[in-house]
């Protein structure tokens, strides 16, 4: 979409909106760049095919979008300078997980772990802990045949880090017997933690 104007945005510790990159399908600029030409930060749209409020419903509105007239998608992404490209990293209130200081993309995880041989589904999710913040957990599907013993979080582990950074490897293991998944086939990951995780036991070492 050629009139779209699209912007990256992280919030500082004032819970202000700081822009990181910001431009066109075919320019963007980025305001604050890491070392390797990438950026990370909350997708902001604006543009002729954006819708601009809600109808009667001002509070909806007012949360959807900035001051500035950009709608708050909800969603995470990275910004490739070097190949021009934008990557979705998920939703960030359920597929970002923060970790010990690290922003840590569900999905990314969820791509290498679907992988595995014993696999047949996957979630990962940010089960909150006192020391970690959140711990990356993985809750697993096996392939039919599979026993629970068959795969250890250790295993997992050392299968992830083939693939991933240490700190990204999950941390908790949980094997299930089916995923619950709504009309559009999607897992309810918040509710997911509530059953599998309630809070009194989120702060279990």
């Amino acid at each position: 979409m050629p009139d779209l104007k699209v912007r990256l945005v992280q919030k500082d510790e004032n819970n202000n909106d700081q822009i990181v990159a910001e431009g066109t399908y075919d320019k963007v600029n980025i305001v604050q760049q890491d070392t390797d030409g990438k950026v990370e930060g909350e997708v902001y749209v604006k543009g002729p095919a954006i819708f601009k409020y809600y109808f009667n419903k001002d509070e909806a509105t007012r949360k959807a979008f900035d001051s500035h007239g950009y709608y708050m998608m909800g969603d995470m992404a990275e910004y490739d300078k070097k190949n021009n490209t934008f990557r979705i990293l998920g939703r960030s209130s359920v597929d970002i997980i923060k970790s010990g200081g690290y922003k840590i993309s569900a999905l990314d995880i969820e791509a290498v772990i679907l992988h595995h041989p014993f696999v047949s589904e996957c979630v990962v999710i940010g089960v909150k802990d006192i020391e970690w913040g959140e711990r990356v957990t993985a809750v697993v599907v096996l392939q039919s045949g599979k026993k629970e013993e068959d795969l250890t979080l250790e295993q997992l582990r050392d299968y992830c880090k083939k693939k991933l950074p240490a700190y990204q490897c999950p941390t908790q293991l949980k094997i299930v017997d089916k995923l619950e998944r709504n009309a559009v086939g999607k897992v309810n990951k918040k509710e997911l933690i509530a059953k599998l995780f309630p809070p009194a036991s989120n702060n279990k070492k």
